[in-house]
């Protein structure tokens, strides 16, 4: 089953943690075989159920980006409040 790929990626003893690119790589290529072949049900529920895993994944992970992106840009915002109160200076104290 080529929409298994992501599956089978083994690394000594664990299982390789797949780049959000890959991921998303691998859901149009589930997308493109659903659309294109006449899959037998069980396939077609197969492909549709990893499909439905690696969206969620990707969903996930960009909450965790958009959270972690969040954090930076108001510590950076208080960086910079800061370097301006101290009329620019860093804060030796």
């Amino acid at each position: 089953m080529q929409g298994a790929n992501f599956l089978c990626k083994i690394l000594q003893g664990g299982v390789e943690i797949m780049k959000f690119s890959e991921k998303m790589e691998e859901i149009e290529i589930i997308v493109a075989r659903m659309e294109k072949e006449a899959l037998p049900l069980e396939d077609a529920l197969a492909l549709f159920e990893q499909g439905v895993a690696l969206i969620r994944e990707c969903q996930s992970y960009l909450k965790e980006t958009k959270q972690r992106v969040t954090l930076l840009s108001e510590q950076e915002r208080e960086v910079t409040f800061t370097s301006l109160q101290n009329g620019g200076e860093g804060n030796d104290e």
